[in-house]
């Protein structure tokens, strides 16, 4: 029984490692093509890339209230997820084939609690973490 529990804990450390490693050359991608589309240097695209990451990691946990700039040069602030049990539109929002989304290497989706529905931003856009909490189980 012991033996079974060290073995688990094992493989539940090694699957996190994979995911942390995983994580980090997606953020140090995105910082490449952040240097090769933006005027940033490689400090500034790191420093994007993992702020990014953390956005992204924190919407798969919970709810994450960040800051980005929108296209026309306003500044935005967004309470977003991607975790089901959230909100009930999310959970309940119907896919359907016939949407068309182009593809953008720097640019993620995300469910926007405030307007129920999805919404974009670009890696470069994002300005800050306002802030980020765990997974509640929350029905709107």
């Amino acid at each position: 029984m012991k033996q079974e529990r060290q073995r688990k804990k094992r493989a539940a450390a090694t699957d996190r490692e994979v995911t942390r490693r995983l994580m980090q050359a997606w953020a140090m991608a995105l910082a490449s093509h952040l240097m090769d589309q933006t005027p940033m240097n490689r400090a500034e695209a790191l420093r994007q890339a993992y702020l990014v990451r953390r956005v992204l990691e924190g919407m798969g946990r919970g709810v994450v209230v960040f800051t980005y700039k929108k296209g026309d040069g306003s500044l935005r602030q967004a309470r977003g997820t991607l975790c089901r049990g959230v909100s009930r539109a999310f959970d309940e929002y119907q896919y359907t084939n016939g949407e068309k989304a182009t593809h953008r290497e720097d640019t993620y989706c995300y469910w926007d609690l405030d307007a129920e529905g999805f919404r974009a931003f670009k890696a470069e856009k994002v300005v800050e973490i306002v802030k980020s909490s765990e997974c509640e189980i929350v029905r709107s």
